[in-house]
């Protein structure tokens, strides 16, 4: 059986590249593509190889459903969830392995669905088309080709984003999208719906009757599901003195967590904003992993240094950055709430995988507006 899924699965990888690399016009194009999707099997089996090597997370997802009594062990949300999902099919014999290049699979889609986005709207001396390259960040593969939650977390945001600019207002698929990535991280919809609030208030075309309906049925959904949020970040108590003692907790599990741990008692907010977007950074990577983001993070760096700068001079117009706010909003948000915990570089590089595309985006399409009015 596990043969035949892996047959069906790589037939699958080769219709959906080569049907779209017939769609393209440009050779170019085709070739990022195929780039796209080379880049991406091989994290897959780099991703198989450490997983299995470390026997961490995903590893421990399917052999802890393998081991399971019951499907009534785990609870419905956070990390448990992907041994529920493992569950079913591990108990017919589905392996690691299979589960692993399925997974994989969704998070190719979901790069594919960003290219959709971003191949109709590259243009010549175009100074997005650099920032498009963003698709073939290795890490971001890395962390989207295995039996993760940053997987299907991926594939949902692409689902989310590609709806909201196109709509701006919910649809069927948004809500179930937010439903699973509020079952796998339940701070993450909190983000979203107040990114989604914000562009929805202010780029939707409907009236006003209708957009307070929609916000009241938001809010509610939103308090209704608070108490689970609360219970994820282990806030059973909301005052000043538990938020205290889960900080003083989480100080002392850092110290212990792998060897790329930062003191997070003696890190500022600052420093830690700072771990969240750019580090490692050259001078703290210790592996050669580490020295692969480091470079990632070196062109993020620039990158946002020139948009500042764009911006400051006026070549980048705030005003044309209505429609994004989505982005927008979501990248500032988590960047915001990561900065509050991040203790780690390699968390650090994994909890990117939220947020980096959406920056990118961000930037891509403020700048390609920025271009076609020019070009006007």
């Amino acid at each position: 059986m596990n043969e035949s899924i892996i047959i069906a699965l790589i037939f699958l990888n080769i219709y959906l590249v080569l049907k779209k690399i017939k769609q393209q016009d440009k050779v170019s194009h085709k070739y990022f593509l195929a780039a796209i999707f080379l880049l991406h099997y091989i994290a897959f089996i780099a991703y198989y190889k450490f997983s299995v090597v470390q026997q961490k997370d995903s590893f421990l997802f399917y052999q802890n459903a393998l081991e399971a009594n019951s499907i009534l062990d785990f609870k419905i949300y956070g990390s448990q969830l992907m041994s529920i999902i493992c569950y079913p099919f591990s108990k017919v014999g589905v392996n690691y392995f299979v589960l692993s290049l399925t997974f994989a699979t969704i998070g190719f889609i979901g790069f594919l669905k960003y290219f959709q986005f971003l191949i109709s709207r590259l243009d010549k001396n175009f100074y997005g088309n650099f920032i498009a390259l963003f698709l073939l960040i290795p890490s971001l593969h890395f962390w989207t080709a295995g039996l993760t939650k940053e997987t299907i977390i991926f594939y949902l945001m692409s689902i989310i984003f590609v709806s909201t600019f196109k709509n701006h207002r919910p649809t069927l698929l948004v809500v179930v999208s937010l439903f699973i990535v509020f079952l796998i991280r339940p701070y993450l919809l909190f983000i979203l719906i107040i990114a989604f609030s914000i562009d929805y208030f202010l780029n939707f075309k409907g009236s006003l009757k209708e957009k307070r309906i929609t916000m009241f049925v938001v809010s509610f959904i939103a308090i209704l599901l608070t108490p689970i949020l609360l219970n994820f970040l282990k806030l059973t108590e909301f005052n000043l003195e538990r938020i205290k003692y889960n900080f003083a907790s989480l100080v002392k599990y850092s110290q212990n967590f792998g060897g790329s741990s930062i003191d997070l008692k003696n890190s500022t907010y600052l420093e830690r904003l700072f771990l969240v977007f750019f580090r490692p950074l050259f001078y703290d990577a210790k592996t050669l992993f580490q020295y692969f983001i480091s470079f990632e993070n070196l062109i993020a760096f620039f990158l946002l240094i020139n948009f500042l700068k764009d911006i400051f001079i006026r070549k980048v117009k705030l005003n044309a950055m209505k429609n994004e706010l989505f982005l927008l909003v979501t990248v500032i948000l988590l960047i915001l709430f990561y900065g509050i915990y991040m203790y780690n570089l390699g968390l650090a590089s994994r909890m990117r995988v939220m947020f980096i595309p959406y920056m990118f985006i961000f930037l891509f399409v403020v700048y390609f507006k920025n271009h076609k009015n020019r070009s006007e």
